[in-house]
């Protein structure tokens, strides 16, 4: 008990402010949000964000505050919505949509994963 409040109480002091306050801007600032013993830069062309670290991992504060994931999700959604689709569909001119991608997975158990993946490539490219 007393650890989670521990927990709990450095979130509250140490990333909410900077959660907040990336997430009720109009701009991108949210794309900024990572742990605080990570660091995002801008990517080499410009156009993004470069994230200074060599694994994926969980940003803590959502796992804390699950509001603060909410109102991350719901902002992400906004400004990127995806449709998920079984397959890509032709673009206007009866051609099909060509894009490549590369997935790195591995394992069995997060097939489903991947499988959510392909559908939301599926659904975002096959419409374009």
């Amino acid at each position: 008990m007393i650890a989670r409040l521990r927990v709990l109480l450095g979130v509250l002091v140490k990333d909410w402010r900077r959660y907040n306050k990336a997430l009720s801007s109009p701009g991108a600032d949210w794309l900024r949000l990572c742990n605080r013993y990570e660091r995002v830069g801008l990517a080499p062309d410009g156009a993004g964000v470069r994230c200074d670290w060599e694994w994926t991992s969980t940003l803590h504060a959502p796992t804390v505050l699950p509001s603060l994931g909410r109102r991350l999700f719901a902002k992400a959604l906004t400004e990127h919505p995806f449709e998920m689709a079984e397959r890509p569909a032709g673009d206007t001119d009866g051609q099909p949509v060509e894009v490549s991608f590369v997935i790195g997975h591995r394992g069995l158990d997060r097939l489903p994963h991947l499988l959510a993946t392909l559908r939301s490539i599926a659904g975002r490219w096959g419409s374009a």
